[in-house]
């Protein structure tokens, strides 16, 4: 299953925070010892927010219901594509006239490799060419199918049935 991208250029300001996710073993004399733990070491989080006219919000904010806070997708935040889900509330607010605004967190995640390939021309291509075999396959029994009665014709007219 690929991973579906979020399309859509958030506001400026958005805020990011990075978690380091260390293990710390605390010794009775105060002395500490740190490590990282686990391969995905930093952890990026983002309060962004979108304003624009209400049918834009409302595209929006059925992509975000959609994931459910559970289901990862890509976005595009300060340059860098990574995978996000979104964490905690989703909060839609009336600006005025036809202008809304949405406003949520992101969660940075970390997911398999076969995940991440949903935009990438090798993965474009396999589907293509699982199409063009799909029809290849089709299109000579639709063939067969439609000459069946003009060969049925022509073996009445030589007497060969």
């Amino acid at each position: 299953m690929a991973l579906r991208t979020f399309t859509w250029c958030v506001d400026a300001g958005a805020t990011q925070d990075t978690e380091l996710v260390t293990n710390t073993v605390k010794f009775g004399d105060g002395y500490e010892q740190v490590s990282s733990f686990g391969i995905n070491t930093a952890k990026k989080s983002w309060s962004v927010a979108k304003t624009a006219r209400l049918s834009e919000i409302e595209a929006i904010y059925r992509f975000l219901l959609d994931h459910k806070g559970v289901s990862p997708f890509h976005i595009n935040i300060g340059g860098e594509t990574n995978t996000y889900r979104t964490d905690g509330a989703i909060s839609k607010a009336h600006i005025g006239a036809d202008v809304w605004q949405v406003s949520f967190n992101l969660k940075q995640v970390f997911v398999p490799e076969n995940l991440v390939a949903d935009n990438n021309a090798a993965e474009e291509a396999r589907i293509q060419a699982m199409i063009n075999a799909a029809v290849a396959a089709a299109v000579p029994v639709a063939v067969d199918d439609a000459l069946r009665p003009i060969g049925l014709a022509l073996d009445e007219l030589i007497g060969g049935g």
